[in-house]
């Protein structure tokens, strides 16, 4: 874990970056840094704290789009706590749900949530956020739970591409 931190911090210090110019209503960040700062899309986006700020959907030639983690419609292939126990991430268009964990696993609030890398949408190991309220979901086979962010998507000014 320490490892692959200190890869980002270096990947952080040295990989493009660029800041925010605008938001758009469809959970999108416009982002001043496209194909000439080496940013191409399915990139992940990071806020300067490491925290996932979402995945590149479009690059021009000076600026990208970032799709958020809140949008609808987003789903992000995540490991929770120290189990690193299998689950989903959906953005529901103004905040997160944790979905897709089987019902006998051992989770929790608080627990840390990550991306796992699997889908190949997102690196491994960003900070997604942290498990808030368990949801009720009666005998569903999945268990469901708020998320809870450390990040404010309408206040961020700078992101870095990995």
């Amino acid at each position: 874990k320490q490892d692959q931190e200190e890869r980002w911090k270096l990947t952080i210090t040295a990989g493009a970056g660029g800041r925010v110019v605008g938001i758009t209503g469809g959970g999108e960040v416009i982002v001043s840094a496209g194909r000439i700062k080496g940013v191409s899309e399915g990139m992940t986006a990071v806020s300067p704290e490491g925290l996932l700020v979402g995945r590149v959907v479009a690059v021009g030639e000076r600026n990208s789009r970032v799709q958020l983690p809140i949008a609808s419609g987003s789903r992000i292939a995540v490991r929770v706590g120290e189990m690193r126990v299998k689950g989903i991430v959906r953005g529901t268009g103004g905040g997160m749900v944790l979905d897709e964990v089987a019902q006998g696993e051992a989770v929790q609030s608080g627990d840390r949530i990550v991306t796992a890398g699997s889908d190949e949408l997102y690196i491994e190991g960003v900070v997604v956020g942290r498990i808030g309220q368990m949801l009720p979901t009666g005998a569903a086979v999945y268990r469901q739970a708020d998320v809870t962010i450390d990040i404010n998507y309408q206040k961020i000014s700078f992101i870095f591409f990995l």
